[in-house]
């Protein structure tokens, strides 16, 4: 039998150019490797524009932009970026990239809670 794949693609749109996210296994597995921080924990504490560079380098899904092409499509005009509305669909790509229970794993990592050892 076939495992579901629960795996949600999200898309991020700005000024028509559009790129898919996927927060897949592997896709994780190579931000962990490129940036030595667990992924989960990276997405969480993304800083800085060079951040939000790499996550969407090693999680777009279909495509193979460079870095240098995902800065300079979605996220040169650094102006744009402080924009509630760009905030608002960057939170909302990474929202639907994560799903839900995700979410609920950065708000336990963030708070210092250790669910393992119960």
């Amino acid at each position: 039998m076939a495992l579901k794949n629960r795996v949600a693609i999200a898309t991020y749109e700005y000024d028509g150019d559009e790129i898919q996210l996927q927060a897949n296994f592997a896709a994780l597995e190579r931000l962990s490797e490129a940036t030595g921080v667990d992924a989960i924990v990276y997405i969480q504490s993304v800083q800085n524009l060079r951040d939000i560079v790499e996550v969407f380098y090693h999680l777009q899904f279909g495509t193979t932009h460079t870095r240098a092409e995902i800065h300079d499509c979605f996220f040169a005009e650094i102006v744009e970026l402080e924009k509630a509305e760009v905030q608002k669909k960057l939170g909302e790509a990474i929202a639907v990239m994560l799903g839900a229970k995700k979410n609920e794993v950065l708000e336990k990592l963030s708070s210092g809670s250790d669910d393992k050892k119960k």
